[in-house]
């Protein structure tokens, strides 16, 4: 397959009011409610960049992938069915949910969904944030990334990712925790356009099937905003503001909702892939991104000098 960016993120909850005050309030996003109780949230010219649909529990439910054409479309359903996948095409009504043209999806071995479709609908009305967040950083690049959690053969997931997916590595981390040594492992992976990263693959346990997924915001100012305003609603704080090493992003991270967190971040590393080398990223971040009490997680805030 080709993708050439991740376009959304599907969000089963039973919380949807709480989404839909988190999104305005906290995040900074623009809201509108979908058919049968679902909630778009709405960041760029895009009619949504995350569907939360009423579940009963809280859960991943897709990663969504877009190509630019219909051709390309059917180039990755012919991949997928090539590829042994079992592929659902969706129906006229999940359709105009998505507010797309056609998509299908597929199971990787890690149990995660992955939808990837064509014909995505523009909004008509500007992106004004609510809460005076002066952009967020998507177009070409995406939504952002996600991070999920390992739950099957590591291995077969990473060579799902790379030859199904056609996704390619941007960095890896290999490192032992704990008395015992333990070696915990993440991968990170970019499709075809220029942010550090979509996706990412990390031994530790997430019982929503999502570790966190991304929002890149335009300045600096923006995520200091989004830290006062998530104190002054009570969302959890999850960890400190820092500096990653691989992608460069400055952010912190909070919980959502639906209890994953979010990463809230600017300065995202623009790539040129063709001059990139794929890295062991010994340390996780440069300095901050301490974890907060009450957390704990089996990827230790890892930088120079600990």
């Amino acid at each position: 397959m080709k993708l050439d960016q991740l376009a959304y993120a599907v969000i089963g909850s039973a919380r949807i009011p709480e989404w839909r005050d988190f999104a305005v309030k906290v995040l900074g996003t623009m809201t509108e409610d979908g058919p049968d109780g679902a909630l778009y949230l709405k960041y760029d010219e895009w009619h949504y960049r995350v569907l939360v649909l009423p579940a009963p529990d809280e859960r991943f439910v897709a990663a969504g992938w877009s190509v630019r054409s219909r051709a390309a479309y059917l180039a990755a359903l012919d991949d997928a069915k090539a590829a042994g996948l079992t592929v659902e095409e969706g129906g006229a009504e999940e359709c105009d949910v998505r507010m797309v043209k056609e998509f299908f999806r597929f199971r990787d071995p890690n149990g995660t969904d992955h939808e990837v479709c064509w014909g995505r609908t523009m909004s008509a009305i500007p992106f004004v944030s609510p809460a005076g967040v002066s952009r967020f950083v998507t177009g070409d690049l995406g939504m952002g990334h996600v991070v999920l959690p390992s739950r099957g053969d590591f291995e077969e997931c990473l060579g799902f990712y790379e030859n199904v997916m056609g996704l390619e590595y941007s960095d890896f981390f290999g490192r032992r925790v704990g008395p015992d040594g333990k070696q915990l492992r993440g991968y990170f992976f970019h499709c075809d356009n220029a942010r550090q990263h979509s996706l990412a693959l990390i031994e530790a346990p997430d019982p929503t099937g999502l570790i966190h997924f991304l929002v890149e915001v335009g300045t600096l100012d923006d995520v200091g905003r989004a830290m006062d305003r998530a104190r002054d609603e009570g969302a959890p704080l999850v960890r400190s503001l820092g500096r990653h090493v691989n992608d460069s992003v400055v952010s912190f991270y909070l919980e959502s909702p639906s209890g994953f967190h979010i990463e809230y971040g600017f300065g995202g590393e623009v790539m040129d892939w063709t001059d990139h080398e794929v890295r062991n990223v010994s340390y996780g971040t440069h300095w901050g991104h301490e974890w907060q009490p009450g957390y704990a997680s089996e990827v230790p805030t890892s930088k120079p000098g600990t």
